[in-house]
């Protein structure tokens, strides 16, 4: 894949600028500027509301009801977790995004106690109105403050693999080929939370007839690996395949993983590579390729 101009104007605007993409107005500012450079690339650029969510919004590229392949990939980011992430288990994820807001809002309550208790009560009782018991007010209150955003969670700030490598292969996809296509694009919202969004994707499609394709932190330096109900016929050797049963018949997922071989149950991505600071040019090129030769099909 290359590594052009055009390409490193993306890779600085939405891993520096845009990079965060957790909260409503992130993700309204990112979508201008993403809904910008996919306009300049194809006139077919439609923004649809979610019907569930009235602040979330999908991008779609292309017919989605003519495509006979669409190729997905999630666009916001998640909250700040621990450990590795793991692809298809939605409850360890949480876990590892609750456990440290649980650790976080319970030193902040420990401290709030401690403080009102050795040092705001014993002030109060003697200097009741003072320019001092303003100050206290104005800390309590940002302290509330904060305590009310920790239990709502705080983002994630390395995002370039998760999920940003897939965004901007396809963003870079998209701008290489014409709009007369197989293929549809669907960025869409919610994806770092488990699979509904992909369900709602799927539920638009006709699934004799049109398949799936989900795109999830490509740009590791890991294992490639294609997981869908069946093998999938044309893949290259390098690539690992996973199969399960529990996948509709029409969705693919296309991933990268540490580890060479492991169960469907167990596949992940560890810390270490979600921090990286690179895109593994080598994994993008290949999954361009694979994307080249099934428009092919």
């Amino acid at each position: 894949m290359e590594n052009n101009e055009q390409f490193s104007d993306w890779l600085i605007r939405y891993d520096h600028f845009f990079s965060v993409r957790y909260t409503k107005k992130q993700k309204q500012k990112f979508l201008q500027s993403f809904l910008t450079d996919l306009t300049h690339i194809r006139k077919d650029v439609e923004l649809r509301g979610d019907k569930e969510d009235k602040y979330s919004y999908h991008a779609v590229v292309g017919d989605l009801h003519k495509a006979k392949y669409v190729i997905a990939t999630y666009y916001d980011t998640p909250a700040f977790y621990q450990g590795s992430y793991h692809y298809f288990d939605t409850d360890d994820q949480r876990k590892k995004t609750i456990r440290p807001l649980l650790v976080y809002a319970i030193a902040l309550l420990l401290i709030g106690g401690l403080f009102t208790y050795f040092i705001s009560i014993p002030f109060l009782k003697n200097d009741l109105l003072s320019f001092k018991t303003l100050l206290f007010v104005i800390g309590y209150f940002i302290y509330f403050k904060v305590l009310g955003k920790a239990s709502q969670g705080w983002p994630n700030r390395k995002n370039l693999i998760r999920n940003n490598s897939s965004l901007l292969l396809l963003l870079s996809y998209i701008a290489n080929k014409k709009s007369d296509s197989k293929f549809a694009f669907v960025f869409f919202d919610n994806g770092s939370q488990g699979e509904h969004s992909i369900h709602k994707v799927l539920n638009k499609l006709n699934s004799k007839k049109q398949s799936l394709f989900i795109l999830d932190s490509v740009g590791s330096g890991g294992q490639l690996a294609l997981v869908s109900k069946q093998k999938f016929n044309g893949l290259d050797q390098d690539w690992l395949q996973l199969t399960d049963q529990s996948i509709p018949a029409n969705c693919y997922y296309i991933i990268t993983t540490d580890d060479q071989g492991p169960q469907f149950s167990e596949v992940e991505l560890s810390k270490d590579a979600l921090k990286a600071k690179d895109l593994n040019q080598e994994n993008l090129t290949k999954v361009n390729r694979f994307l080249e030769r099934l428009e092919r099909r």
